[in-house]
Formats: C-alpha cells, structure tokens, sequence
C-alpha cells in the first residue's frame, strides 16, 4: 500500500533533480523513497548537516575576494604582460 507525500519546492531545484534522476534511470518518486528509507536505516539525516562555519582567515579572504570584485576599486588589465610593464615602470 502506497500514500502521497506533496512538498513544494522551486521549480528550478526541481527540474535540476529530474534531469539528474532521469540520467540515473530513476523516477522522483523512487529517489525520494531511497532517502526516506537510508534515513530509517541510519535513524537521521543521510548527510551531514552542517552550518557554514569559516574561520577567521577564510571570512577575510571571502570579504576580500567580494572586494575585488569591484571594476570601480581595482584597475584591470588585459594581460599578464600589460602588469608587468606598468609594475616595472613604476
């Protein structure tokens, strides 16, 4: 005896799953039923679940790449060898 579950999801995230179950040979339905039933198995989460947690280094390194993203801050160049000639000109 089967039962319904319906969940709501975004529609994105959905159709990303589809495409990877069907490359799997697997419906959503029967993806879903093999994490419900590893979950009973393993009585939890199949998976870690962790909080996205950086040291201190890793935050200022994180903080400091999304700065340079900044065309405004920071000069670009077009190539390597353009760098060099301006850092060997100065």
């Amino acid at each position: 005896m089967t039962t319904n579950i319906n969940i709501r999801v975004d529609k994105k995230l959905k159709a990303a799953a589809d495409n990877l179950f069907n490359d799997l040979g697997v419906t959503m339905s029967s993806a879903i039923t093999m994490f419900l039933k590893k979950a009973i198995r393993e009585e939890g989460i199949p998976f870690a679940v962790n909080k996205n947690t950086y040291s201190d280094t890793t935050k200022v390194s994180l903080n400091e790449y999304t700065d340079m993203k900044d065309k405004k801050k920071y000069k670009r160049y077009s190539s390597f060898k353009d760098l060099l000639s301006e850092v060997n000109n100065a």
